[in-house]
């Protein structure tokens, strides 16, 4: 076991065959973020004391503007340095409202929660496992985490999506490499954050879902080289640039390795999609950074917007 890992707290849904857990608790079952939570010995507060210190005569006296942060279960000091009045506490429960819509709404359960560092580090997780709005031809793996940490002394809420399942310092730090998704500070303004957060996944689950409903649409089965000259309006006097376009999507269109089998419309929009995040060539194309900002604002998003509607058209949506 990870050593800064609080062996007398955390849940985890299932154990990590390779780590020791002794102390932490493994849970067989799906639950609400509050039961969750108790399991994990989580449910604490963690409140602001007034700092003091002893003045040359030997009386203890206050600091003036300084805090110590004490979690109020076992009256553990949780931050190695105080906080000002301006510091806004947050606990775990704070951490999983933000994302406790996407487990109300089927999109996840919670999967781990722990504390780091003698309870100066939350770490509550999400396993997203969204497999209701999967379109039905795809069989890949679609399990990512959401990883929610606090930390006390720094200051910062920290939100990524990963691909590693995090029961640890060590996953935690994996999981963060490259930065966080979303960061926020603990002062006032993070209370109003923190309660527009949930509209904000709670619209996004809901604009995903729709997303995936259309895509689901697009498992018709087509000839797809003829399909994919169609929609390229490919015809004799085609350019070298777009016969290899062409030439691209159609070998993309049929990797079975990437998940796409050279059959239906959807095996095409993958196509599209990894064209356009993968493709070297152009301006833009040289970087995956460059590559990306062309898709949000550029040539290769005016692509896929477009493919994406004829696709649609052919399937009648």
């Amino acid at each position: 076991m990870s050593a800064e890992v609080e062996t007398d707290r955390g849940a985890f849904t299932e154990k990590a065959a390779w780590w020791d857990t002794d102390g932490v608790r493994v849970i067989n079952e799906r639950l609400p973020m509050e039961d969750f939570l108790v399991k994990a010995r989580m449910s604490y507060n963690v409140t602001k004391e007034q700092a003091t210190r002893f003045n040359k005569a030997g009386v203890q006296v206050d600091v003036p503007n300084q805090f110590n942060l004490i979690r109020d279960d076992d009256e553990t000091v949780v931050s190695p340095s105080t906080v000002t009045k301006k510091y806004e506490v947050r606990i775990p429960r704070d951490l999983a409202m933000v994302v406790d819509p996407i487990v109300q709404g089927g999109l996840g359960i919670y999967d781990t929660a722990f504390t780091l560092y003698g309870g100066q580090s939350e770490v509550v997780t999400v396993r997203l496992c969204d497999i209701k709005s999967k379109p039905g031809n795809d069989s890949s793996d679609w399990t990512y985490y959401l990883v929610c940490q606090n930390y006390h002394g720094t200051g910062k809420a920290r939100f990524k999506i990963a691909g590693n399942r995090v029961v640890c310092h060590n996953t935690v730090t994996a999981a963060f490499a490259g930065g966080a998704d979303l960061s926020m500070v603990h002062t006032k303004s993070i209370v109003q954050k923190f309660a527009d957060a949930p509209k904000v996944w709670t619209a996004a689950a809901t604009a995903i879902a729709a997303h995936c409903d259309k895509l689901a649409k697009l498992d018709k089965v087509v000839n797809v080289p003829e399909t994919i000259d169609e929609l390229l309006a490919i015809d004799d006097d085609a350019t070298t640039q777009q016969k290899n376009r062409r030439d691209r999507l159609v070998a993309a269109a049929c990797m079975p390795m990437m998940g796409t089998h050279g059959r239906t419309l959807y095996d095409i929009f993958n196509a599209v999609t990894y064209d356009t995040t993968h493709n070297a060539g152009g301006k833009a194309g040289k970087t995956m950074t460059g590559r990306m900002e062309s898709i949000l604002d550029g040539t290769r998003g005016d692509f896929e917007e477009t493919m994406t509607s004829k696709l649609f058209a052919l399937a009648g949506v």
